[in-house]
Order: structure tokens, then C-alpha cells, then sequence
């Protein structure tokens, strides 16, 4: 094999290891479940350690930012933290990725969204007023 044969298989080798890769999320959801921080998030939501959980499911994000499962979890932390724009940039994220993955979001989400909305024309409302 020729050196020119030698590189342009290189080439061809590590462009496909490289694009395989880019992803490795959105072709198992299961996955963003099964993540250390994702996990650990869980469990400080289940013992009521909110501020905990938030930091644990943003690791979780900075690591996959794809997870929408971790968009979800996060956005109902913020939500009950009172933190309005936070929860609904979360709660619009995970729609737009599980519509991305071609599922239908949960009737719930934009619901949610709208939530976030009225707490937050409440909340500077009340400042203007």
C-alpha cells in the first residue's frame, strides 16, 4: 500500500470514528438517564435537596447538552424555585429536542411554558405597578 493509500485511509478511519460519535445521545434517550450526574441529580431531588439537584442536572446538560430528560428535570427545579425564565428556556429546550428526535413533547410542556409566562408577567407587573 502506497503512502498516499495509508493516509487517505487514515483519513476515511477517523472521520467516521469522529461522526459516529457526535451524538451518542439522541440514538439511545435511555442513556441521558443513565448518566453519573443525571443520577445523582435524582437523587438529591428525592431527598429535597433542590439547589443540589439544580447543580448535579446542570452538570448533567454541560456534559450532554442534549439530554432531555435532564432539560425536563431541571426545568421543574427551577420552576418550584421561582425561577421562571430558567425553567421555561428548560422546559422549551426539551420540547424542541424530543421533537427533534421525532416524538410529539408532552401536552403538558407548553402548558408549563405558559406558566412560566404568567409568573413572570405577575412578578414585573407587580415591580411596575
Amino acid at each position: 500500500m502506497s503512502g498516499t493509500a495509508k493516509s487517505i485511509g487514515v483519513c476515511i478511519c477517523v472521520v467516521a470514528w469522529l461522526t459516529a460519535g457526535c451524538d451518542r445521545w439522541s440514538a439511545n434517550p435511555r442513556n441521558e438517564v443513565q448518566e453519573a450526574n443525571f443520577i445523582e441529580g435524582n437523587n438529591f431531588r428525592i431527598q429535597g435537596q433542590t439547589n443540589r439537584a439544580i447543580q448535579s442536572f446542570e452538570r448533567a446538560l454541560h456534559v450532554n447538552p442534549s439530554s432531555a430528560q435532564a432539560h425536563m428535570a431541571v426545568a421543574d427545579l427551577y420552576f418550584g424555585t421561582g425561577d421562571y425564565t430558567s425553567a421555561a428556556y428548560h422546559y422549551s429546550r426539551y420540547g424542541r429536542l424530543v421533537a427533534e428526535r421525532g416524538g410529539k413533547p408532552d401536552a403538558s410542556i407548553q402548558s408549563s411554558i405558559e406558566g412560566c409566562e404568567l409568573q413572570l408577567a405577575v412578578k414585573y407587573s407587580d415591580k411596575l405597578g
